[in-house]
C-alpha cells in the first residue's frame, strides 16, 4: 500500500479479457471504486480463477471459517489504473505528458537563457513491462500504420508534441532540434536498429556491440546513431524501419513475439548557432557523409559532443 512518490510512478494497464474462456474461468481482476467522486481508481484486486485449485481451497476455508470472499484476495496500490475503457489518447495524457511537460519546459527555459554549464541534464524515462500479448507494443507504439492518430501509441504523440513545441518557436533564441535513436538490448548486448548508412549496407553481417558509456552526469550509448527528424512521418518511418529489425520469435500466444528490450531515445539538442553561416548546410567535420550534425542526416553521440555544451534533454 506504499503510496507512489512524484519520481517514480505506476500505471497498470488493464487489457480487455478474451472472448475464449471468459464466462469458465471468472473474473480474476477487480479495479476498486474511490471512496470519492471525480477521483480516478489507484487500488486492484485480484483473485485465483474459479476453477483453479488455489480458488476451490479458498472456497473450502470460506464455507468452514466464515471468512470474507475477499480475504483470499490481493490488493495492490498504484499511481492510477487504466481500465480497459481507457483509450489511447488518455494513456498518454496521463502517464507521458507530466514527463514531457516537466522535459520541455526546462529545456525551453534553459536555452533561452543563460545557465551553469556544470547543471546537470535533463532525462526521463518511461517503461512498458508486461508477459507476450499483454499489449505493451499496443500501447507504446499503437497501430502505426493507420492514418488517424486515434490508435497511435506513446512514442508517436510524444514525437508530435515535442514537434509542435519547437515549432511554436521557429526564431526563439536558443532552439533545439529533435533527434530519435532506437536501440535493443539482446543477449546482454546493445545493437543500434537504425544504423548509419555506410553500415546498413553490410546485409546479413552481426551489427557491432555497443557500449554504454556516461558524459555530464548521463547515461549514453556510445556510437549510437542519431536522425534527426522534423516531422511526425519521418518519426513513424524510423520507428517502422527500427522495429523490423528486431529480434523475434513464434510462441503459443504471440506469432511475432519481441526476444529483446527496446530502447527509443529521443533528444531535444541546441540547434548549432554559427555566425554568418547557414545552419542548414552545417555538417561536422568528419568525412563520413553520414556524420551530419544539425538540419539532416545522422550524427553519433561523440559528434554531438562537439557540437554544443549546454545541456541535452533526453527522454527514453
Amino acid at each position: 500500500n506504499h503510496i507512489p512518490t512524484n519520481r517514480l510512478a505506476t500505471y497498470p494497464r488493464i487489457r480487455p479479457p478474451s472472448e475464449a474462456g471468459t464466462s469458465s474461468s471468472g473474473s480474476i481482476i477487480e479495479v476498486l471504486k474511490p471512496n470519492h467522486p471525480n477521483i480516478h481508481p489507484t487500488t486492484v484486486r485480484t483473485y485465483a480463477p474459479i476453477q483453479s485449485n488455489a480458488s476451490k481451497i479458498h472456497s473450502h476455508r470460506h464455507q468452514a471459517e466464515e471468512m470474507q470472499p475477499q480475504a483470499h484476495a490481493k490488493q495492490f496500490e498504484f499511481h492510477q489504473v487504466l481500465t480497459p475503457e481507457t483509450n489511447q489518447q488518455t494513456v498518454y495524457n496521463t502517464v507521458a505528458t507530466p514527463l514531457l511537460q516537466g522535459i520541455l519546459e526546462t529545456t525551453f527555459q534553459t536555452h533561452s537563457t543563460q545557465t551553469d554549464k556544470t547543471s546537470k541534464p535533463q532525462s526521463a524515462l518511461l517503461f512498458s513491462y508486461g508477459i507476450t500479448n499483454a499489449g505493451k507494443t499496443y500501447t507504446i507504439l499503437g497501430d502505426l500504420k493507420e492514418k488517424t492518430e486515434a490508435k497511435w501509441g506513446i512514442i508517436p504523440r510524444a514525437i508530435n508534441d515535442i514537434l509542435d513545441r519547437i515549432h511554436q518557436f521557429p526564431n526563439r533564441m536558443g532552439t533545439v532540434d529533435l533527434y530519435l535513436s532506437f536501440f535493443e538490448v539482446y543477449n546482454e548486448q546493445l545493437h543500434d536498429l537504425l544504423p548509419k548508412k555506410s553500415e546498413s549496407k553490410n546485409i546479413g553481417l552481426p551489427a557491432p556491440a555497443l557500449k554504454v558509456g556516461e558524459r555530464q552526469g548521463q547515461t549514453i550509448v556510445r556510437g549510437l546513431t542519431k536522425h534527426k527528424i522534423d516531422n511526425v512521418q519521418q518519426g513513424i518511418e524510423l520507428i517502422l524501419a527500427a522495429t523490423n529489425r528486431r529480434h523475434t520469435s513464434s510462441n503459443n500466444l504471440n506469432n511475432n513475439s519481441s526476444r529483446s528490450h527496446c530502447v527509443c531515445q529521443l533528444q531535444l539538442l541546441p540547434r548549432p548557432q554559427l555566425q554568418g553561416a547557414n545552419t542548414a548546410s552545417f555538417k561536422s567535420t568528419s568525412n563520413d557523409d553520414d556524420s551530419i550534425v544539425s538540419m539532416n542526416g545522422y550524427s553519433t553521440e561523440e559528434e554531438v559532443n562537439h557540437t554544443t555544451t549546454k545541456r541535452i534533454a533526453t527522454i527514453w
